[in-house]
């Protein structure tokens, strides 16, 4: 028996989704060593009833694909991120706090956590995005339910604190407004590899189309 959508927000448990970001955090990904966490939520993703696949697209280098099958009535969306990490957590110079990396004390390449913060190799590109994926397709499996017209209900006007501020999910158009970092890179020889230099934060609201140029679009698209 299905539950109402808007629970399908409150099965998302704040500190499973903590565990299991600190978990992945904790299994060492850099590229091309990808096989251990693959098989993690490979696993996960069996467990709580998707239908799982481990695709090896290179020699020990996998993808792991979780599918929550809805009616068949409508189209797929699907949700992908990458699993290795920029750095290997060994670098001899060390990783530098300040660049979402690590938290007030160096904590090499595990999790910390830090009141509602958590920091360590990965958790901010891209693991904490593999956790909130991976948290909203089994609520909607414990939920019963993968109408996309009662996900749509559930999700329009969402508002979510992060890092960066509220990001919103906007009713018109389904597209978040959160923002994004742009700047030049420049590689620091005292660190061995490249910075964000000359960077500013753009609000995502500055770049998209309005409610009224998105309404425009559609009509001229008809």
């Amino acid at each position: 028996m299905a539950v109402e959508t808007k629970t399908v927000l409150e099965l998302i448990d704040k500190e499973a989704t903590a565990k299991l970001l600190t978990d992945i955090v904790n299994i060492s990904s850099p590229t091309g060593e990808e096989a251990e966490i693959a098989r993690y939520l490979a696993d996960r993703f069996e467990s709580v009833g998707l239908k799982a696949t481990l695709q090896e697209a290179d020699q020990d280098r996998y993808n792991a694909v979780g599918v929550l099958e809805g009616d068949g009535s409508g189209l797929s969306l699907m949700f992908n991120g990458h699993l290795d990490t920029s750095f290997t957590g060994r670098e001899k110079v060390g990783l530098k706090g300040g660049y979402g990396l690590l938290p007030t004390l160096s904590s090499g390449a595990q999790a910390v956590v830090e009141g509602d913060r958590i920091y360590g190799l990965g958790a901010t590109n891209m693991k904490g995005g593999l956790a909130a994926f991976t948290m909203a397709a089994e609520a909607i499996k414990k939920a019963g339910t993968a109408d996309k017209e009662k996900v749509i209900d559930a999700l329009e006007g969402l508002s979510l604190d992060t890092a960066m501020g509220k990001v919103t999910i906007r009713p018109f158009d389904h597209q978040g407004n959160a923002g994004i970092w742009i700047g030049k890179t420049r590689f620091d020889p005292s660190l061995g590899y490249g910075v964000l230099v000359d960077s500013q934060f753009v609000w995502a609201e500055d770049l998209l189309l309005t409610e009224e140029e998105v309404k425009k679009v559609r009509q001229a698209a008809r």
